[in-house]
């Protein structure tokens, strides 16, 4: 027993050592995220007492002002740092009062990258007794400077210096955040800058008048995050990452020796309000942690997953550290002169990374490109020297199936493979390589090879071949195998039966569609609980929101609503799990297809770890109404149970006892199936959401969009006297709605190919002559084809009743033949579910997408709900107009950062 007893005490002793937060020389790095904590505290009252003030004097300035106001200038050196000024009446550049050390951007402000039409820099300085702290707003237009004096309002009507090292700061939204280093983070109004006299003095002089040690602005603390863990942390870095979801903060540790704790931890932040998440009581756990242990860190910046860490050397030249978490950090030494600070990222131009030296006489900004230290050049031609045995293996083993003598797009006659240029051509411009190939080839009848991802080469038939492709049964030419051959699920989930043998779509089709009405009355509850949620229901005040992540948890809940119900469509963490499976199903895929043949198998898998992992996470979600359904398959089909639920799940389950009886068993199977139909309903969805609100707002100047579509949101919603019911016939009583979708989807699907096929056998030859070999993949464009001049009138303009106009006409034409006893044709349909040759948005023919009557009503409802319920613009910074969709080689993807102002609507 007392043998025992010891045991058991080692264990807890070694397991108190594994846990604790301040220890560093445990062999796993990674502590527990939640011991990190900080409280939030309450605003600062006397900020708004004192804004009035200064308002009500005609001094308080905009961010856009200090930045056009510059009274010192940077120069810049042959290398491209920028210098402060060293004049005979006035020098930064050997101060001994003032030492820079944080810097930030407007790439961190917003996610545009410029704020209030400024792009700049801004950079803390502490005073060498760190009792005070000045702001410096640098202007990249010109490289003019003005620095400005943060304050701590500590009286209704006064203010003093604030006592901190500022080693790092951060730029987010209207609010600047600034690290306290034993005490956590104060957060700084950039919507309160005051303009205050010359004096010498910091805060009141007398009444009305004020001064800030010689500065003209001064800046106030509006709240603090306390540090709140029992154990010291140093706060000696921090930084903004906008490329996870939602956007985190990192803060990390300097110190001298390894001896001591060096740790870096990240905290999520909610892009609504511009603070920390918190729990109800105000605290904010960090979600990571993680001992780094490399000595005399100064900065450190993340971005989709990747950390870039600086280190000082005392006199001598700065490191520059590129880690991911798990590996081994690669050191670039003396990459950056004596002694960088804090880091700042900037996605822009390939990736920036931006950076202040401190040492006097060696003061910069410097600007540097994320992949440019030259100690990996070593590394970067070991994997040239790689990559170019790979390509003689691919082409030796991985030979990809082809006809002959099809042109290359922008390549010479004869050629078989695609130069560097118009591979890169295919990365930066896809979308022009793609008309130049829909304009120079296909519109004229002929095919033509286009680049693909990785090493792939894509054959494009074009559009006169449309019918003939949709001719084909599918034992010879295959959607479902080309589908199965891009996804790489069986590399990525090891069996690719989900694809080929994809009943849980057929069920959508043949059982769900017929029955949508029965669905209709969930589906909009869902829909207004969902948005109620998470743009609130109480009117009043104006708040900028995010728009895909508003619309991408809005869509992942209404269309959880039917395919499993209550209580699990309401159920957050299988939400976000299924939204995170839609991210991995898309990066396993994607890292599959840029990989060379013979590593596909091994990159895929590889890239696939965190997919398998949600799927069990998933299937443990599903496990218990899983057991519960199957109790009502139970029953005699001719006697079924009336609170069976009629949801796609249970449908699915449905099918199966009676088709796949052999996979009803297997909840693995199952899952996966689940998640591949919520890939389907949700992700295109949530991108679809987004992009059609943008391009409402964006074209509401132009067209009054908001309000037609509301007169006829509300107008179909009353038709039957019951304006809370949907039903399909009041559906088809949107036009202008539906043509806000179609128009929507026109210019901004997701893929810029449609009509997918592999051939499955010789002697396939189209109906141009060309022989098609076994294995060959081939598709046509459908982007270039909806963005066609000689398809479309200002083919590349948002025209959102461009649809609904021509439906009115011949509407207004057939009443008029109705009146006069003649008859006339109706022409093709234009709605949002009906496909064509010039609009392949969901394919065409039997393949045609099966979900998309679900969807589109689904959109629907989420129009009306929304324009009903709230008002609606874009941020005064965007000017009127919708950010750009990003492209990615040929996907096309909604602004991720897009935001608008919400609010909701007094009822009437």
């Amino acid at each position: 027993m007392r043998f025992t007893s010891a045991l058991f005490a080692l264990a807890a002793a070694t397991l108190s050592l594994a846990s604790d937060p301040s220890d560093c020389s445990t062999t796993s790095k990674e502590k527990t995220g939640s011991d990190f904590k900080l409280t939030e505290q309450a605003d600062n009252a006397n900020v708004a007492s004192l804004s009035k003030i200064f308002t009500a004097a005609g001094k308080k300035v905009s961010v856009a002002d200090v930045f056009n106001d510059g009274n010192h200038q940077m120069t810049t050196d042959s290398s491209g740092r920028k210098l402060w000024q060293h004049t005979s009446d006035f020098n930064d550049e050997d101060t001994t009062k003032w030492v820079p050390q944080g810097i930030t951007s407007t790439a961190d402000a917003l996610d545009a990258g410029t704020y209030e039409g400024i792009n700049g820099w801004i950079v803390s300085w502490h005073r060498d007794d760190d009792k005070s702290v000045r702001i410096t707003f640098v202007n990249r237009a010109d490289d003019g400077y003005r620095h400005a004096l943060l304050v701590y309002p500590h009286a209704s009507d006064n203010f003093r210096e604030v006592p901190v090292h500022a080693g790092g700061i951060m730029w987010y939204g209207n609010t600047l955040w600034v690290l306290d280093t034993y005490n956590g983070i104060r957060v700084f109004d950039l919507t309160n800058i005051w303009q205050v006299g010359d004096g010498n003095g910091v805060g009141k002089v007398s009444s009305g008048v004020y001064s800030a040690a010689g500065y003209k602005y001064v800046i106030p603390q509006i709240r603090w995050y306390k540090w709140s863990s029992s154990f010291e942390f140093r706060h000696s870095y921090m930084a903004l990452d906008r490329t996870t979801t939602p956007d985190s903060l990192i803060v990390g540790e300097y110190q001298t020796s390894t001896s001591l704790p060096i740790r870096l931890v990240r905290y999520e932040l909610d892009y609504t309000t511009r603070r920390l998440k918190t729990d109800s009581s105000g605290v904010s756990k960090a979600i990571w942690a993680y001992c780094v242990n490399i000595e005399r860190m100064q900065g450190a910046v993340s971005a989709n997953g990747k950390f870039y860490l600086s280190r000082s050397n005392g006199a001598s030249k700065g490191d520059l550290w590129a880690w991911v978490p798990g590996g081994s950090a690669k050191q670039n030494a003396g990459f950056y002169p004596r002694s960088p600070e804090d880091l700042s990222y900037d996605k822009r131009n390939g990736g920036r990374l931006y950076t202040v030296t401190e040492a006097e006489g060696v003061r910069y900004i410097i600007n540097s490109a994320v992949s440019s230290p030259s100690s990996w050049a070593g590394i970067s031609l070991l994997s040239l020297g790689f990559v170019a045995l790979l390509y003689v293996v691919e082409k030796l083993f991985f030979v990809q199936p082809l006809p002959k003598g099809v042109p290359f797009i922008r390549e010479p006659p004869g050629a078989t493979r695609f130069s560097l240029k118009t591979r890169w051509a295919y990365m930066t411009d896809c979308a022009n390589l793609h008309k130049e190939a829909y304009e120079k080839y296909l519109e004229k009848g002929q095919a033509v090879v286009v680049p693909g991802v990785g090493f792939r080469k894509e054959l494009i038939l074009p559009p006169s071949s449309y019918k003939w492709i949709n001719s084909y049964d599918d034992n010879q030419l295959s959607a479902c195998h080309a589908f199965a051959d891009y996804d790489q699920i069986i590399h990525s989930l090891g069996n690719d039966i989900y694809l080929l043998d994809p009943w849980q779509g057929t069920t959508v089709k043949n059982e769900l569609n017929p029955s949508l009405d029965n669905l209709m009355d969930a589906l909009n509850d869902e829909v207004g609980v969902a948005f109620d949620t998470y743009l609130g229901t109480a009117p009043g005040e104006w708040v900028e929101v995010n728009i895909f992540e508003v619309m991408k948890k809005v869509i992942a809940q209404a269309n959880s609503r039917f395919t499993i119900g209550l209580p699990l469509c309401r159920n957050q963490e299988y939400l976000q799990t299924s939204l995170e499976l839609n991210e991995q199903f898309i990066t396993s895929a994607g890292t599959g297809l840029a990989s060379p043949g013979v590593l596909r198998p091994f990159t895929t898998r590889l890239a696939a770890i965190p997919l398998r992992l949600n799927l069990r996470k998933l299937r443990n979600l599903v496990r218990p109404i899983y057991e519960q359904r199957l109790e009502y398959l139970k029953r005699p089909r001719t006697d079924p149970d009336p609170n069976e639920p009629r949801d796609h799940f249970q449908i699915m389950l449905g099918y199966a006892q009676r088709e796949r009886q052999h996979e009803l068993g297997d909840l693995m199977n199952i899952t996966t199936r689940l998640a591949t139909a919520n890939f389907g309903s949700m992700h295109q969805s949530a991108f679809l959401m987004t992009n059609l609100i943008l391009n409402i707002l964006g074209s509401e100047k132009e067209f009054n969009t908001v309000s037609v579509l509301r007169e006829e949101l509300e107008r179909v919603a009353n038709s039957d006297g019951n304006p809370d019911t949907w039903t399909k016939a009041k559906m088809a009583k949107i036009v202008r709605g539906d043509s806000v979708q179609r128009e929507t989807l026109r210019l901004h699907s997701f893929g810029g190919r449609a009509l997918l096929r592999k051939a499955l056998t010789d002697g396939i030859i189209t109906d141009t002559g060309i022989e098609i070999p076994k294995g060959c993949i081939f598709s046509v464009l459908s982007y270039a084809v909806q963005t066609s001049e000689s398809k479309y009138e200002q083919a590349n303009k948002f025209d959102p009743f461009r649809f609904s106009r021509v439906r009115e006409q011949k509407q207004q034409q057939q009443n008029q033949q109705v009146g006069n006893k003649e008859g006339g044709a109706a022409g093709p349909p234009l709605t949002f579910v009906s496909t064509s040759m010039d609009y392949l948005a969901f394919s065409n023919g039997r393949h045609a997408c099966p979900g998309r009557f679900l969807i589109d009503f689904e959109i629907k409802m989420a129009m009306a709900y929304l324009l009903g319920n709230y008002d609606l613009e874009l941020p005064a910074e965007y000017k009127g107009e919708r950010p750009p969709t990003v492209w990615m080689t040929e996907a096309q993807f909604p602004p991720k950062e897009a935001r608008m102002r919400v609010r909701r609507r007094e009822k009437v």
